[in-house]
């Protein structure tokens, strides 16, 4: 139990160092082709309200050569791929 209570100290101490800090958005973290359809997935998910509350990431799309339905597109061809892995995983294929 000791080991426990230092384990759940040393967590909250970790955390409480970490306030204020900035955080690296998910978009940061991706490579350049998972950003790309990152991108297109949210704004196929949330459409013009993703665009105006992420104008940053429009913007960095937009410097890659790439238009957003292109990345709508991206998206979308990704989706359906892990969909058919998914069917086939099931089928037992």
């Amino acid at each position: 139990m000791e080991v426990e209570g230092q384990r759940r100290i040393q967590a909250s101490a970790a955390a409480l160092a970490d306030i204020g800090r900035p955080r690296k958005k998910a978009f940061e973290l991706a490579s350049r082709e998972e950003r790309i359809i990152m991108i297109g997935g949210d704004y196929n998910s949330a459409g013009q309200s993703f665009v105006d509350a992420n104008r940053d990431q429009i913007n960095w799309l937009e410097s890659q050569g790439v238009m957003l339905e292109e990345a709508a597109a991206r998206a979308n061809a990704w989706l359906e791929g892990r969909m058919a892995d998914h069917a086939r995983w099931k089928g037992g294929e």
